[in-house]
């Protein structure tokens, strides 16, 4: 299920009336929601946090969020600060839950405050509305756009060291293979959690084709301390082919890897009647996904 929560913003400083933010703000909103869960349940938000869905040793957290939704005329950037020029934001939070939950979401997110940034570029953000959105009706073959970048990596092994993560664009020929790989692999862990029939399949036959130029976007994490980490997700329109209960386990937690981070998140664009044939535009999955089948060295965490 999927949530629209309107934000009312202003500056954490008493002696400011400016209010601003980094641009690297996922983590602030990644720790708003774990402890906003904890309040409501915290053997729940714990073991979410610490363990989450797991499936052949991948675990998965199964929610995602977008970007800030601000008005085009209400902000701008300089450097790695954003400036806000207004009052309201939107923020999109996204669940592969049981529909059951809907009240008590509700109910946990409704008037919470929380801070983003540090001084002296930090706001306060205040739930004034919270409204689940209505259910989409999903088909095999879809469009969406994405909300917030999308991350797609291989591990690859250095001789004396351990390996690194390689972020993937989306016109690398395995970026597909990885795609699909994760989409399986957390479609499972969710069924093994509610005892539903596991996906058996493979991804061979599924499409996925690239819509539009994809605009790169890094984000630095623990920033300054001994955990920084960069992650290089992407932006961009894509088109997929695949089995309906898939794209709906993408739609919900995520597509790619880190989704609790505040990556994979989308929206559905215009339904596409017929993806264009394999080799066409875009990347498609067939041959790719049987050239790189035999690869299992990818990171797909969330």
């Amino acid at each position: 299920m999927r949530f629209k929560l309107t934000l009312q913003y202003e500056s954490a400083l008493n002696h400011s009336k400016r209010t601003s933010v980094p641009l690297d703000y996922q983590f602030g909103l990644s720790s708003f929601i774990y402890k906003t869960l904890f309040t409501g349940d915290n053997t729940f938000a714990l073991w979410l946090h610490d363990k989450g869905y797991d499936f052949d040793k991948h675990k998965y957290k199964l929610f995602t969020f977008s970007h800030l939704k601000l008005e085009a005329e209400s902000y701008r950037t300089d450097k790695d600060i954003m400036y806000l020029n207004g009052s309201y934001a939107t923020l999109y939070i996204s669940f592969l839950t049981r529909e059951a939950i809907e009240p008590f979401i509700i109910g946990l997110f409704r008037e919470q405050s929380f801070f983003l940034g540090y001084i002296p570029h930090k706001t306060i953000f205040k739930v004034i509305n919270i409204e689940k959105l209505q259910e989409h009706e999903f088909k095999e073959t879809m469009s969406f756009i994405t909300t917030s970048p999308l991350v797609v990596s291989s591990m690859r092994l250095r001789e004396g060291k351990n390996p690194i993560a390689s972020y993937l664009s989306p016109r690398n020929e395995e970026f597909s293979h990885f795609f699909f790989k994760n989409l399986i692999r957390k479609h499972n862990a969710w069924c093994q959690h509610e005892d539903l029939p596991l996906f058996s399949g493979t991804s061979d036959g599924f499409t996925l084709q690239i819509l539009s130029p994809e605009k790169m976007k890094s984000c630095m994490f623990k920033k300054g301390s001994e955990k920084q980490s960069k992650v290089i997700g992407y932006e961009f329109r894509f088109g997929l082919n695949a089995p309906v209960e898939l794209i709906k386990t993408g739609y919900y937690a995520g597509f790619g890897e880190k989704n609790s981070m505040g990556f994979g998140c989308v929206e559905i664009k215009r339904q596409l009647n017929n993806l264009l044939a394999p080799g066409e535009a875009g990347i498609d999955s067939v041959e790719k996904n049987k050239k790189y089948k035999q690869n299992e060295t990818n990171l797909q965490n969330d």
